[in-house]
């Protein structure tokens, strides 16, 4: 066989794997976007594999994922009203099927399923996958930190260990802007929740009260 020959065959080859993974990439977000909305343990679900890497030959820094950024860049922000919600789904989801690790939609669409009176669990699941993705990058902590509270009452304990992580991490360094969300956040908890919150913050760090009740604890 020749040497061009070969070649050619090995480029077809190369090309045939490459499109095969390209598919079971595609295949594995759909089967984690489906166990968000399931509600199923993330730790047990071919979810955990979905999301380690974007799919092979992904256009994560395409035109593709421009375009979808763009349509989803409105519904990134400000307060969700019931007009709102389906189109700010679909435009977050969109960019998701084009960059699964891109930890910032899945919290937004955790915020847009909870907004939309979704299954508490489908919630849960988009949150579990925004900390899966990105579990100690310091703007995803600050990001989904409100929501992490807001969802403390039905946290496991495990997810609860990941929202005092995303706390104690960047105590320091929270703008006022999510300051005010975590009170608004930590309001909306029963007083059991409140309670344990608190208490597993303090256990965990050094935080006085007084600190804690900058975030209404």
């Amino acid at each position: 066989m020749s040497k061009n020959r070969y070649d050619t065959r090995l480029s077809l080859a190369i090309i045939a794997v490459s499109a095969l993974l390209v598919a079971k990439g595609f295949e594995a977000f759909e089967l984690a976007l489906a166990s968000s909305e399931r509600g199923m343990p993330l730790a047990s679900s071919a979810a955990v594999r979905a999301v380690e890497a974007p799919p092979v030959g992904a256009d994560v820094s395409g035109l593709r994922l421009y375009t979808r950024a763009d349509r989803a860049a409105p519904f990134l922000d400000g307060p969700l009203n019931m007009q709102a919600v389906g189109p700010a789904a679909d435009a977050v989801t969109n960019v998701l099927r084009v960059w699964p690790l891109a930890g910032a939609y899945w919290v937004r669409l955790a915020e847009i399923r909870a907004a939309s009176g979704g299954d508490i669990q489908s919630v849960i699941g988009a949150y579990q996958l925004s900390v899966l993705v990105a579990p100690f990058d310091g703007h995803m902590m600050l990001l989904r930190q409100a929501l992490g509270v807001q969802l403390w009452d039905v946290l496991s304990v495990d997810d609860r260990r990941g929202v005092l992580n995303d706390l104690t991490s960047v105590w320091n360094i929270r703008p006022p802007a999510v300051t005010a969300k975590l009170v608004e956040a930590t309001a909306s908890l029963s007083p059991d929740g409140r309670k344990s919150l608190k208490a597993d913050l303090k256990a965990r760090s050094r935080l006085r009260d007084q600190q804690l009740a900058i975030i209404g604890l």
